[in-house]
C-alpha cells in the first residue's frame, strides 16, 4: 500500500484513535493513573466529528479510497469497550469501573463494538459503502460512550 498526500489526514485520524484506545487500555490495566481519562474520551468525540468530513472528502474524490478506512470504525469500537471497563473518576476514591455502575447494559456495548468491527470488514470488501457507513457507526458508538457516563 502506497500512501498519497491525500491519505495523510486519514493516517492522522487512525493514529489519533490508536492513541485513545491504547491510553484507555493502559488506564484499565492500571498502568496509568485514571485522573486524566477524560482526555482520550474528548479525543474520540473530536475524531467522531471529523470522520464525516473526511469521509465526504474521500468519497467525492475520483481516486481510489485508502485502505486505512478499514481501521477507523473498529478503533472507535475498541475504545468503546475499553471505556466501558475504565474507572469512573467522577466521585472520589475508591474508583469503580463504568461497567459496575450499571448505567449501560453490557449487551449494548458488545453490539456497538460488533457493528463497528463488521463495518471495518465491510469496508475491506466494499470501500465506498464502508466509508459511507463508518460515520454513522462511529456516531452510534460515541452516543453509547456518552450515555455510559451521563447517569452517574
Amino acid at each position: 500500500m502506497r500512501l498519497a498526500a491525500r491519505d495523510i489526514p486519514i493516517l492522522i485520524l487512525v493514529g489519533f484513535l490508536c492513541v485513545t484506545s491504547t491510553w484507555t487500555v493502559l488506564i484499565d490495566v492500571e498502568a496509568v493513573p485514571p485522573d486524566r481519562q477524560w482526555i482520550p474520551q474528548q479525543m474520540v468525540f473530536l475524531a467522531v466529528l471529523i470522520v464525516p468530513l473526511l469521509g465526504f472528502w474521500q468519497i467525492a474524490s475520483p481516486r481510489r479510497l485508502t485502505s486505512l478506512w478499514v481501521l477507523v470504525a473498529p478503533l472507535v469500537g475498541a475504545y468503546l469497550v475499553a471505556h466501558y471497563y475504565a474507572f469512573d473518576v467522577y466521585d472520589g476514591p475508591p474508583y469503580y469501573r463504568n461497567a459496575e455502575a450499571g448505567d449501560m447494559p453490557g449487551w449494548a456495548i458488545l453490539a456497538g463494538a460488533s457493528v463497528a468491527a463488521a463495518t471495518g470488514a465491510l469496508t475491506w470488501f466494499r470501500r465506498r459503502l464502508g466509508v459511507g457507513l463508518t460515520a454513522p457507526v462511529c456516531l452510534g458508538c460515541a452516543v453509547l460512550i456518552f450515555f455510559s457516563n451521563v447517569f452517574h
